[in-house]
């Protein structure tokens, strides 16, 4: 079916100051009473109401419209957005195709119907901006009410959702309303549905209410049929691309961070108006938990609230109605606060008078927010509400936010933590955070950080990223009060990236653009708690990291001043008679003694099945090949292999294998990926706890084995495997300990036998 219906026809002029002083000199004239002539001002006879359409039409700053750039940022965001809820709603990862066009000069002489194009400001761009999504889809009876209603929608209650307002996609026609006079149009497959409808309105400001000024649908086997469900948004509209190409590129690469179970892929026109292809594609196939409504909570309600929930209850006595129409409130703690207030709790609440609703509110919802803070147990409180739940949010989750951060930024370091539920004014909150060092965190800081600074805070608010704003946000404040420098980051760091995602029912946003997060006092509370909680993380990291550094340096220069300090030595040990040149130590034994020392360094765990292409290991590729031919494929495997055998394959002596298998070791445990040496494997407990017993003589008891090995700089599995004989026999207590277990195992194997 279409329609088709001329926009023009349902716009109604508004009355001009003009026109209305003119009607009342009319009126005073036909009362007898001339009108002054020397009179200037201009007294409207009548009281004028605007609609929400008017409003915001007139005041789109407030909305995120305030010029060129912003208009393209904030409508790009909306759309993106919307189809991100829609996906959800449905239970699906989602997949988004956003496209951004420049209108060729042809089009617009189609569109517009006129070859005469121009706009007050220069470098102005004509935009085309569509959105499709693989969401629920929009019933065709609700299609005009959603999209061409100001403040209506969906997503009012109790919940935590990215938009309240019931605004984005309407602010996004108004914008294009007033700039190209076109209308919106929505192409969409409801759920259920074997039909894509295609409506196009515009809104009709005085009535805020939808023009519908054509339709269509589409059936299985036409060319625009969707084959899946879900919604697709086209709007035409002026906008400077130029200016705000880096801000969407931004939002983004953010948006893909907090968003890694979706697909988003990305038509955007360069300089050349040549088409550049973005793709965000999801590492994670697992959703957050989708949000849940629930019922308001009693602290920080206000009269207004509690006169709207009294006039759609059901129920008969004030008892019932606070049990059943607030969260955190039983039937004990019911009766007990209209005890406490003076309120008869067996009266019909649509029965309360003014006072009595002024004495709930103030002495009682007010009265009991106030002890929520200062009175941590709850026993101690007059009033027994059950502080609201963190069940019914949906944050994303630290494992999900550190596979986003890796993909998007890929740093040395990450560590994500997720905070536990905290209320603000009656309304449930999560504080989730995470901090990336190193990598590609220094890429990203290149056009966020300037030479004072080395910090890039990425911003949050129920998953919606938030690009302006940062120098009134919350989170900003927060992440500059806490001194750094105790974390040890300083000036010459590499940049850190800081990730602080608020989810919450209601975020404390001060205008409907969504730009910053105001001053709460107990968010801010929880983003500095979870940030110092990242930072001492840090801190042994970093702290880790400069003792490698450090002990990198000492070894250089051991291995610089090794031969002089051991020649010397010997000279003056030769001197004193202490030491035989010829029935001595070699003085070259001393110096690769001296020289490859290795410092005790805390390490981790590598995965045995690690490739040697894809492990640091300190060798040519041909050597490699080599390797790969004789069936060595894993690091694991060169390691343990005896130098004697891998000189059959590689043309090395020795000696050399043994210094590359050193090197790789070194390598290996910078990069945190070597087995940590377990004494126990080599000798059994109960044979360490024997020589450790006790004794009058000291010199009977032997040194722990883990010990023995770490002052032969034997720290880690690879080190006691690589290690030859020559120098395991020096560990003192290992030859003794050795020669005791086997022994225990023979004596054990002959008494098994009859």
């Amino acid at each position: 079916t279409k329609s088709t219906k001329s926009p023009e026809s349902d716009f109604q002029s508004v009355p001009t100051d003009d026109t209305i002083s003119s009607e009342g000199q009319s009126i005073a004239q036909t009362k007898g009473k001339k009108p002054k002539k020397k009179d200037t001002v201009k007294r409207d006879s009548k009281a004028r109401t605007a609609s929400a359409a008017t409003f915001f039409n007139d005041n789109k700053a407030i909305a995120g419209f305030g010029n060129s750039m912003r208009s393209v940022f904030t409508s790009v965001r909306e759309l993106v957005e919307n189809s991100l809820d829609a996906a959800e709603k449905r239970g699906v990862t989602p997949d988004i195709r956003l496209g951004i066009r420049k209108l060729k000069r042809s089009e617009l002489i189609k569109l517009m119907g006129t070859s005469v194009i121009k706009t007050k400001e220069s470098r102005i761009d004509f935009i085309e901006l569509s959105c499709k999504d693989n969401g629920v889809g929009v019933q065709r009876e609700l299609i005009p009410q959603l999209f061409g209603t100001v403040l209506a929608g969906t997503k009012y209650g109790m919940q935590q959702s990215r938009g309240r307002f019931g605004l984005g996609s309407k602010m996004v026609l108004l914008h294009a309303m007033s700039t190209l006079d076109l209308p919106i149009q929505i192409t969409t497959r409801p759920m259920g549905e074997d039909v894509t409808h295609r409506v196009k309105l515009f809104i009709n400001l005085e009535k805020n209410e939808p023009i519908v000024v054509d339709g269509d649908e589409f059936y299985p086997g036409h060319e625009e049929y969707f084959d899946d469900y879900g919604t697709e948004i086209k709007v035409s509209f002026t906008g400077s691309w130029t200016k705000a190409r880096n801000f969407v590129r931004e939002y983004l690469k953010q948006l893909a961070i907090i968003t890694p179970y979706a697909d988003i892929i990305v038509d955007l026109p360069d300089d050349k108006d040549v088409m550049e292809i973005l793709n965000y594609i999801r590492v994670v196939d697992e959703m957050p938990n989708p949000p849940k409504v629930i019922k308001i909570h009693p602290w920080g309600t206000d009269i207004s609230t509690i006169r709207r929930e009294i006039n759609s209850t059901n129920e008969k006595t004030v008892n019932e109605f606070l049990e059943n129409s607030f969260s955190g409130v039983s039937k004990i703690a019911a009766e007990s606060f209209c005890s406490e207030v003076d309120v008869d709790g067996y009266k019909n609440p649509r029965e309360l008078t003014s006072p009595e609703i002024r004495r709930i509110v103030h002495d009682g919802f007010n009265q009991a927010l106030k002890e929520s803070r200062l009175e941590k147990r709850k026993l101690l409180r007059r009033f027994k509400f059950t502080a609201p739940s963190g069940d019914s949010l949906s944050p994303l989750g630290p494992d999900r936010l550190r596979k986003g951060l890796e993909k998007e930024l890929n740093p040395k370091f990450i560590e994500t933590i997720s905070r536990p539920a905290r209320v603000y004014e009656g309304h449930p909150f999560i504080i989730e955070a995470a901090i990336g060092y190193g990598g590609g965190v220094t890429i990203a800081s290149t056009s966020k950080t300037d030479s004072k600074d080395n910090k890039v805070v990425y911003r949050y608010a129920n998953r919606i990223p938030l690009i302006f704003g940062a120098g009134n946000d919350l989170i900003t404040e927060s992440v500059k009060s806490i001194n750094w420098s105790d974390y040890g980051l300083t000036r010459g760091s590499d940049p850190l990236a800081i990730t602080v995602s608020l989810v919450s029912t209601k975020i404390p946003f001060p205008e409907t653009s969504k730009d910053y997060i105001d001053k709460v006092e107990e968010i801010s509370e929880e983003v500095k708690l979870a940030l110092m909680q990242l930072g001492r993380k840090l801190k042994t990291y970093l702290g880790r990291q400069r003792r490698r550094k450090r002990e990198r340096q000492r070894k250089s220069r051991f291995e610089r001043f090794a031969p002089q300090t051991v020649h010397s030595l010997l000279k003056i040990l030769e001197k004193e008679r202490l030491w035989d040149p010829i029935t001595g130590v070699r003085p070259e034994r001393i110096i690769a003694a001296l020289s490859s020392g290795q410092p005790r360094i805390g390490t981790s765990i590598i995965p045995f099945g690690t490739k040697v292409t894809q492990s640091p290991i300190w060798i040519d590729q041909q050597f490699v090949t080599n390797l790969q031919l004789n069936g060595i494929f894993e690091t694991a495997s060169f390691l343990r292999k005896p130098n004697t055998e891998l000189t059959k394959y590689l043309d090395l002596s020795e000696k050399e294998i043994d210094i590359i298998k050193r090197r790789t070791i070194r390598e290996l445990d910078d990069a945190n990926q070597i087995v940590e040496l377990d004494s126990s494997i080599i000798i059994s407990p109960d044979l360490e706890k024997r020589f450790h017993k006790k004794s009058d003589d000291k010199a009977l008891e032997l040194p722990r084995i883990s010990k023995a090995l770490y002052r032969r700089w034997i720290r880690n599995t690879y080190d006691y495997l690589v290690s030859p004989s020559s120098k395991l026999i020096l560990v003192h207590g290992l030859g003794t300990k050795l020669f005791e277990g086997e022994k225990a195992k023979i004596i054990n194997s002959m008494k098994k036998k009859p």
